[in-house]
């Protein structure tokens, strides 16, 4: 009985020979057994995985597998992640615009560009905040009933004259301008130059009331307050002309002081700029307390396109 348990325990081996099919001699021979055959197989499988993963991940062959980014593709991309770079400043710079905006027309003093990303930092914290979100619903309703309920025939309210036009009726469209570092629009540009030319004519412009009250405190005799308009053609000056919207310098013929202000639409001959493809505008006074925009309207240019 003990011999039959001693046979059955026994390890089964296999042998795996190569013979001469003529002389039937061995010319290769291997021993082994279920467990080592297994184990050699395992082993044989991880260590080819083990090289072809060494073989793609360390080498140039990665390259070749369909999908995979080149040269090519990774240049794009990183040109992209510098034009997205670029796009977030311009916004950043229109957001700097956007509030300085809104708080000269409503009187208050213009902001920096580290007040303005903190704001922004504000409003998302708000914007995340269960409480400010239900208040504002609830104006936001307030709102749209009492306009529902109000009398249509009643027309809204004027401007806040810090942002009108000085001294001369509320027009419906016209366009103001301010002259500071962080606002982008200091030109007037024409898209289609390519096509044809544009041939700038003139526009009136106007002060402020703004503008014409600080002038009125805070000028001097000998002050001047200058509006220049620079016309450019593939980046080359093609002229320029100017206007005083504030004149603190002249006098009559008997010799008293005349100081003048712009208060009313007028006229800004912008012929000698001649053919252009971008008009750039420029507010000089070497007063420096004296806030640097100004109002356009019916800007007038003679455009010839050729398809």
């Amino acid at each position: 009985m003990s011999n039959t348990n001693k046979d059955n325990k026994k390890i089964t081996h296999f042998r795996l020979s190569l013979l001469d099919a003529k002389t039937h001699k061995q010319l290769f021979s291997l021993r082994f057994n279920r467990t080592g055959f297994f184990v050699t197989v395992v082993s044989a499988a991880v260590l080819m995985c083990a090289a072809i993963f060494s073989l793609i991940a360390f080498t140039p062959l990665k390259t070749f597998i369909p999908g995979y980014p080149d040269a090519r593709t990774k240049k794009a991309a990183i040109q992209n992640a510098i034009k997205i770079d670029s796009l977030e400043n311009v916004i950043y710079r229109w957001e700097l615009y956007s509030e300085n905006l809104r708080r000269v027309v409503e009187g208050e003093q213009p902001v920096n560009i580290d007040s303005l990303i903190a704001e922004q930092h504000r409003k998302e914290e708000q914007a995340k905040d269960p409480e400010y979100l239900k208040k504002q619903d609830s104006l936001l309703r307030k709102e749209v009933k009492e306009e529902d309920q109000a009398d249509p025939e009643v027309e809204a309210s004027p401007l806040d004259m810090t942002w009108r036009v000085h001294n001369v009726p509320h027009r419906n469209n016209y366009m103001v301008f301010w002259h500071t570092p962080s606002a982008p629009e200091s030109h007037i540009a024409f898209m289609n130059k390519a096509h044809g030319v544009c041939m700038v004519k003139a526009c009136y412009v106007c002060n402020t009331a703004k503008v014409a009250a600080e002038v009125k405190e805070k000028f001097e005799r000998g002050d001047k307050l200058t509006l220049k308009a620079t016309g450019y053609l593939d980046k080359k000056v093609t002229g320029s002309a100017e206007i005083a919207l504030a004149d603190y310098t002249q006098n009559d013929k008997n010799g008293t002081p005349k100081d003048s202000i712009v208060s009313a639409w007028t006229t800004f001959d912008l012929s000698k700029l001649g053919s252009v493809d971008e008009v750039r505008f420029e507010m000089l006074s070497g007063n420096k307390e004296i806030s640097k925009y100004f109002c356009m309207d019916d800007f007038l240019a003679s455009i010839s396109v050729e398809y």
